[in-house]
């Protein structure tokens, strides 16, 4: 058994003292007591693990891309994980001015992607070796706009049967550009998955948004709150917004991860990713609309 196993098996030993012991004795509480420390020090444990693996997986992750075309990014970062990865395939068009195998004056081609979903990136790739992918682009997660197409409402040439369609757009690419993809994937279920990762969270029918954690606002504590209220906290105090309802925010606390909810008006919101991200998609609805007026 491994140290760390161990540890893991301490609350159990001490619960089942404690079953043993009548819960008027004071070698009860301090059981319980002791049962608390421990479970915070196997989650501890825990955590700790989960850091090692997540960063000895980005290690090998970057062995593996190649950005040799593109500007490189530092890929290994202590708060970056992997989410997901898998294959995805993407529809292009060419213009060709050859009459065979053509749709709609054009020809289309088919390209296998590897998706890379990182806690704050998407890195898109394509396989050039058993163990390299060249990296053909990359975009923050909160940059990232995915919605299913339906085949029978919108019909799309060269799309293969029994395939999942999804339009991608990344609103900020590595040339700071966008970008607009046609994707496909093979089934249903990896369709679903791929957009439930790449989605904000959307109002819930109470009204109340919850916001992911790689996707939310940041606030500062611009007013005192009510002394007799059960949020404590200073002004100039900064925090993420965890929930939202129509006047209030649930945040936790930058410093020590002390949640509450809090008015609304008593905060002011900060520069963010979040908020930046907020400003380019509503950029890029307006331009699309004008475009599509046009």
């Amino acid at each position: 058994m491994l140290p760390m196993q161990r540890v893991t098996r301490l609350p159990l030993l001490v619960s089942a003292l404690q079953g043993r012991l009548s819960s008027t004795e004071q070698e009860y509480h301090t059981a319980r007591e002791c049962i608390e420390v421990l479970n915070c020090l196997v989650e501890e444990c825990n955590e700790g693990a989960r850091s090692v693996y997540r960063m000895e997986e980005l290690i090998c992750i970057s062995k593996l891309l190649d950005f040799r075309e593109l500007r490189a990014i530092a890929l290994i970062s202590s708060s970056r994980y992997l989410v997901k990865q898998g294959e995805v395939s993407r529809i292009q068009w060419k213009e060709s001015t050859e009459s065979v195998r053509l749709t709609f004056g054009k020809r289309n081609s088919r390209q296998n992607l590897v998706f890379y979903l990182f806690s704050d990136l998407l890195v898109i790739s394509k396989k050039k070796s058993d163990d390299k992918y060249a990296v053909i682009d990359y975009c923050n997660r909160n940059l990232v706009q995915i919605s299913s197409l339906n085949r029978e409402e919108s019909p799309v040439p060269g799309l293969p049967e029994n395939s999942f369609p999804v339009w991608i757009t990344l609103l900020q690419n590595h040339e700071h550009r966008t970008q607009e993809m046609l994707l496909y994937f093979q089934r249903e279920t990896d369709r679903r998955n791929w957009i439930s990762l790449l989605s904000p969270s959307l109002p819930q029918d109470t009204g109340e948004v919850v916001y992911a954690e790689w996707d939310s606002p940041r606030v500062e504590f611009s007013q005192a709150c009510n002394p007799n209220s059960a949020c404590a906290y200073s002004v100039g105090d900064t925090a993420r917004v965890l929930k939202k309802t129509e006047d209030k925010y649930l945040v936790e606390i930058e410093a020590d991860k002390r949640q509450f909810w809090i008015q609304q008006n008593l905060t002011r919101e900060l520069v963010s990713d979040h908020l930046r991200a907020k400003n380019f998609k509503q950029r890029y609805q307006f331009l699309k609309s004008i475009s599509q007026e046009a």
